[in-house]
């Protein structure tokens, strides 16, 4: 995830489904699986501020599965994002986390010379 929100989001899934990216629970990129039930997407950019993201599955036969898993992510525009990994009876897994502003020192003052 970059810090514009931009992603790419590969799995697998069921081979020959639909796999749709779902923000806040809406579809916002869809594609295909292969025969061998792999797949990527480059879904548009989150929007600034927290999202849920998560997977939808459609088979051949019209049944959707949606991943028990969602990734919570915010966004800031300049900074790398917080991204949590999700799940119902599981703790919540950091993945991504915005680096803690380190304080810049001003170098050392040299001695000024002595004028005698």
């Amino acid at each position: 995830m970059e810090p514009n929100g931009e992603s790419v989001v590969a799995g697998r899934a069921a081979p020959n489904t639909t796999v749709e990216l779902l923000v806040d629970g809406r579809p916002v990129a869809r594609t295909s699986a292969d025969a061998e039930g792999q797949f990527a997407l480059v879904p548009p950019p989150l929007p600034r501020g927290n999202s849920e993201v998560s997977l939808r599955a459609t088979g051949p036969d019209g049944r959707a599965i949606t991943s028990g898993q969602s990734v919570a992510v915010a966004v800031s525009g300049t900074a790398k994002p917080l991204v949590a990994l999700t799940a119902p009876d599981a703790p919540t897994v950091v993945l991504s986390r915005p680096e803690a502003g380190v304080p810049r020192r001003a170098p050392p003052r040299r001695p000024e010379a002595c004028a005698s």
